[in-house]
């Protein structure tokens, strides 16, 4: 029986690594962070995707973000308004956006829109691995 659980335990991991991984995987090439003010850095993919990628690769940059400690807790999510102005959209639209996607989130708390961390693997599916 404790062959059993031994087998079982090699499905363990740790959440936080997995979404750190499947991050860096997916905005490489797409957007960098500036080292001294912590900002996007739109790298050569970016402008190949279209403005509801670059939602998505807005929203995982801001995960990044915090991960590496440039933005708190709070600061996670973007307001619409912010959101549009990096995508070169309007408002409307990237509400429109955030509704129609399943791991998208909003809630004042988090200060807007936000991917919770169990939703990263989805969001990072929905960028192309070659742009």
């Amino acid at each position: 029986m404790s062959e059993d659980r031994e087998d079982l335990e090699k499905l363990y991991v740790d959440q936080e690594d997995v979404n750190r991984k499947r991050i860096l995987e997916t905005l490489q090439g797409v957007v960098a962070i500036d080292s001294e003010t912590g900002e996007m850095v739109p790298m050569a993919g970016f402008k190949n995707l279209s403005s509801r990628k670059k939602f998505v690769t807005y929203l995982l940059y801001r995960r990044a973000a915090k991960i590496l400690g440039e933005i708190s807790e709070e600061e996670l999510g973007a307001e619409s308004k912010e959101i549009a102005a990096i995508v070169n959209g309007n408002a409307s639209t990237i509400r429109a956006y955030a509704s129609d996607m399943d791991y998208v989130e909003t809630d004042k708390k988090n200060g807007g829109y936000f991917i919770p961390s169990q939703y990263i693997p989805d969001a990072c599916d929905d960028i192309p691995e070659e742009v």
